[in-house]
C-alpha cells in the first residue's frame, strides 16, 4: 500500500505546479493539509489524532487515482479536479485497509 501511495504522489501528485488554480501540486497540498492538523493538535497540547493527519495527507487522493485513470472530461468538476474524488479516495483507502473512520473522514472532507 504505501508502494501504491508513493507512485501516485510521485508521479501524478508532483507533477503539476498548478493544482485546481492554486499554485501548488496536489502531493505539496496534501502536505501541506497533514502538517495543518498535526499543528492543530500540537497548539492545543493535544494527543495526535494520527487518523486525522492520516486523512488530511490522503483526502485529495481521489485526483490523483483519476488522473492515472485519464479521467474522461465528463468526470471532471469544473476547474476543481476530478468529480467524486472522494468517494474514489474512501474507496481506496478502504482497499488498501485503513481504518473506517479515516476512509470516513476521506468520503466527507468535501462536505
Amino acid at each position: 500500500s504505501f508502494n501504491r501511495i508513493k507512485v501516485l504522489f510521485g508521479d501524478l501528485g508532483g507533477g503539476s505546479s498548478d493544482y485546481i488554480g492554486e499554485p501548488v501540486s496536489i502531493s505539496a497540498h496534501s502536505l501541506q493539509a497533514a502538517n495543518l492538523a498535526s499543528k492543530y493538535f500540537y497548539s492545543r497540547n493535544e494527543p495526535l489524532d494520527e487518523e486525522m493527519v492520516l486523512a488530511s495527507l490522503l483526502h485529495d487522493i481521489g485526483h490523483m487515482i483519476g488522473i492515472e485513470a485519464g479521467c474522461k472530461e465528463e468526470f471532471q468538476m469544473e476547474n476543481c479536479g476530478i468529480s467524486n474524488h472522494e468517494k474514489i479516495g474512501a474507496e481506496f483507502a478502504s482497499k488498501l485497509g485503513f481504518s473506517l473512520r479515516v476512509a470516513d473522514l476521506i468520503q466527507n472532507h468535501v462536505s
